[in-house]
């Protein structure tokens, strides 16, 4: 093309590429044509560049889209618009995949009607890209656009499943579950071809079980989707994605069981196949449920690191709802930390994006994360407030098992008040929760609060009860915070018996696993219930004013002074 008189230069962007030098050159110049013409250049245009662009690596699939739509060749100009749509979707420009793919669409509807399987997997893929931007409406309106035009059970499947998760996600779980039992009632027993579907199905059931508390259930959904995902051929990536996918959701069982060994046995093997796939939205999926697990065990640097990954990827992609549990982990990691700010930034952060995408589930945990974070930071009245928000929530929704959370946070908060039988009420509601859905996770924390409520109320025989419990689930699980926490109610429950010697053995046990973890609010709480201790032991003034000092300084560094 020419570029005397400066009109048109060659973009430095994209070597195949010229642009005008200022945009009333091109307005004039191109107003000039008649529309024939234009039509006639454009395609010439077109072909000129796809014969220059056979030779090298550029891809100008959105560049030969424009031109050939100019030029009303629309055979042409479908196949690059896909194209383009599809590029962008590999590369996560989802917006631009998105307007890709309407543009498809609309050339199909208007001048190919006889292209019904373009339009159908223009649809799916326009679905799936909306479901990724957190544009849930739109979603099931392309994919049962999809819907209609299939009568493939697999196919129909896929539709149907990618709807059933979004009203999962909203916590629509009844809807949820009559389009499980849709896709249920088109599968043929004995067709090996509808085990992916089966596979899938057994996933969805697993996690909406986990979510909802019955773990049982959610583990014997969990085994049968990795049982049959295994005996699928694993020569076909999708398979592989299928298999992938049921590790997943198999390894979030075990954690929720708080079998943190199998989980990350089981999540490393997904994230091995989601590599192999070179799949960035499992991967990241992945790294941040390994995060998790790394802070139940006390690893926060690697937690941190693995979480971090994901937010890395989650951006990446555009994925919202995996960048607010980005979020929502990062707090997680940070709260123990006493990195108090920066949890409140991410967790405040989570809630915003889930009530954007109105994904219940997501706004109950973080509700609850604000509400523990405030709690720590000694803002009572506020988190009082937020926890009884996801309370309130969580017990009219589908999601009731969260309410185990919220009502731990509010006993600790009355607790502190002084309202001791409230405060037992909702301990003693939050384990039985805990005891209905086989959680030990929260389990031993509610149990241990509960205890020091029945030592300042003088049920010294309760709480040691209570406390015992406490420190044989958080050995058994292996969770550091578990540990630390039921060591300091032991401490202050042999201190309440008058039994020093053991007070303070059990102290120093988490004094040392704070300082290995690098926990440092419940190391403030371990240095001054021993400091106080020792006060009253002959010849441990000095160490006692020093745990003191001690605790009086790591007040101060957390903000809390």
């Amino acid at each position: 093309m020419s570029t005397v008189a400066g009109l048109t230069y060659l973009s430095s962007v994209q070597e195949l590429e010229y642009i005008f030098s200022h945009l009333l050159i091109k307005d004039v110049a191109y107003d000039s044509i008649l529309r024939r013409r234009r039509r006639e250049l454009h395609g010439d245009v077109g072909r000129i560049l796809e014969s220059m662009a056979a030779d090298t690596e550029l891809d100008i699939s959105a560049v030969l889209a424009y031109h050939f739509t100019q030029a009303e060749e629309w055979s042409t100009a479908l196949e690059y618009v896909i194209t383009s749509g599809l590029r962008a979707s590999e590369e996560y420009r989802n917006e631009e995949s998105i307007s890709a793919y309407r543009r498809a669409i609309s050339i199909i509807v208007e001048h190919l009607p006889d292209r019904t399987e373009d339009l159908r997997e223009s649809y799916k893929a326009l679905g799936d890209v909306l479901d990724t931007v957190g544009d849930y409406d739109a979603s099931i309106e392309a994919w049962r656009e999809n819907l209609n035009l299939t009568s493939d059970i697999l196919e129909r499947a896929v539709a149907v499943e990618a709807i059933a998760g979004i009203h999962f996600t909203r916590g629509e779980l009844d809807r949820a579950e009559s389009l499980l039992l849709e896709i249920e009632s088109w599968l043929e027993a004995d067709n090996p071809d509808h085990d992916p579907v089966r596979a899938r199905l057994a996933d969805f059931r697993a996690w909406a079980s986990g979510v909802q508390g019955n773990l049982d259930e959610a583990m014997k959904q969990a085994s049968a989707a990795v049982e049959v995902s295994r005996k699928i051929p694993q020569d076909d990536p999708k398979n592989r994605r299928v298999l992938g996918h049921s590790l997943n959701t198999l390894a979030m069982v075990h954690y929720a069981s708080s079998d943190y060994e199998k989980a990350l046995e089981t999540y490393n093997e997904a994230l091995e196949i989601a590599r192999e796939l070179n799949s960035t939205r499992e991967v990241a999926v992945t790294e941040g449920n390994i995060g998790l697990v790394h802070q139940c065990l006390g690893r926060f640097s690697e937690a941190v690191e693995a979480i971090e990954r994901q937010m890395e990827l989650s951006l990446e992609i555009g994925d919202r709802l995996i960048i607010a549990s980005s979020h929502g982990e990062l707090a997680s990691s940070f709260k123990p930390l006493g990195e108090f700010d920066r949890a409140l930034h991410h967790a405040q952060s989570y809630y915003d994006i889930s009530l954007e995408l109105a994904s219940t589930h997501d706004i109950l945990i973080s509700l609850g994360y604000l509400a523990s974070i405030n709690l720590d930071m000694g803002d009572l009245d506020r988190a009082q407030e937020l926890a009884q928000q996801g309370l309130d929530l969580a017990r009219g929704s589908g999601f009731e098992r969260e309410a185990r959370i919220d009502l731990r946070i509010l006993g600790e908060i009355l607790k502190r008040r002084g309202e001791l039988e409230a405060a037992r009420q909702a301990l003693a509601e939050s384990v039985e929760i805990c005891r209905s859905i086989t959680d030990r996770e929260i389990l031993p924390e509610s149990l241990r609060i509960l205890g020091e409520i029945d030592i300042l109320l003088g049920d010294l025989a309760s709480a040691r009860e209570h406390i015992d419990e406490s420190m044989a689930i958080s050995r058994e699980t292996g969770s550091r915070l578990a540990q630390i926490g039921a060591f300091i109610g032991m401490g202050r429950l042999h201190r309440a018996m008058g039994d020093t010697d053991l007070a303070v053995k059990n102290l120093e046990k988490a004094i040392e696993l704070c300082e290995e973890t690098g926990i440092r609010p419940a190391l403030m709480e371990a240095c001054r219930e021993q400091g106080e201790v020792l006060a009253s032991v002959d010849g441990q003034e000095e160490r006692s004013a020093t745990l003191l000092a001690r605790a009086e300084e790591l007040e101060r560094e957390l903000g809390l002074a």
